[in-house]
């Protein structure tokens, strides 16, 4: 656009015009610039929140995925565990009608006695150092079982008293039937795999104390451990030399021998 002669006589309406002609065309372009701006940062806004939807999509796939992957592997671990590691039991039934459940654990089909249900039953029982075999004492008939870890249970209980000169001779039955009080065995526990002592007022029948005896599992014979008299005896807990005994308040070590420590 050529500027107008300053001679002319229109000079200043060409000039006015000129001016509005210039403005005009500034603001078109810096309409055009902003407008391209604006379309622009939109266009970027647009696609970073794309971007942003697309990542938080992608974290919340795997997010998905590494849980359910996780899932299933703690699934797979878990069913895996109690496939490897699992409770079951054997039916018990004692004199008075009291039923059990004997049960055991199986580990890599590796079987171990854990314990009696239910579990507030004030059965008496208890389980060799290696859990594969258990007692259960009915004290109603005053008996002693022995289960293996198969379910097998045998009466271990002494059934006949006999003197050791052989002149007399009597059964628990016919005892206890004439002396029902009378503590034939009690409190069974484990010395070894081999040997469980329990307590009885056995070799006597005229006096209220108590002693210990040792049914040997392998032959079944019960003999009388010699030196060991109280009023009130309890049997304790395995340690590394024997089976823990109170003797009057008095503790001492039971080894499988019969040999006391003291």
């Amino acid at each position: 656009m050529g500027k107008p002669s300053i001679f002319s006589k229109d000079y200043e309406k060409k000039m006015k015009k000129r001016r509005i002609r210039i403005i005009g065309t500034f603001l078109a372009i810096l309409f055009i610039v902003v407008g391209a701006w604006f379309y622009r940062r939109a266009d970027i806004k647009n696609i970073l929140s794309k971007n942003k939807i697309n990542t938080e999509k992608n974290k919340e796939d795997n997010k998905k995925t590494l849980t359910t992957d996780n899932g299933d592997k703690n699934k797979e671990n878990k069913e895996s565990k109690e496939e490897i590691k699992k409770e079951e039991g054997y039916d018990f039934k004692l004199s008075d009608g009291e039923n059990l459940k004997v049960i055991y654990e199986i580990n890599d089909k590796d079987k171990k006695f854990k314990y009696i249900h239910p579990l507030d039953s004030k059965t008496i029982y208890d389980i060799s150092p290696s859990a594969k075999l258990m007692t259960i004492y009915d004290p109603k008939v005053q008996r002693i079982y022995r289960m293996n870890i198969e379910g097998k249970v045998e009466d271990i209980t002494n059934p006949r008293y006999t003197s050791t000169n052989g002149e007399f001779s009597i059964t628990r039955e016919e005892h206890l039937k004439a002396n029902p009080d009378y503590i034939w065995c009690s409190s069974p526990k484990f010395i070894d795999e081999n040997n469980i002592a329990y307590v009885s007022q056995l070799p006597w029948f005229n006096r209220s104390k108590q002693y210990i005896w040792i049914v040997n599992l392998q032959n079944n014979t019960h003999r009388y451990v010699q030196n060991v008299e109280g009023n009130d005896i309890k049997l304790d807990r395995l340690n590394e030399e024997g089976l823990g005994i109170i003797v009057d308040g008095e503790k001492a070590t039971l080894k499988p021998s019969g040999e006391l420590i003291k």
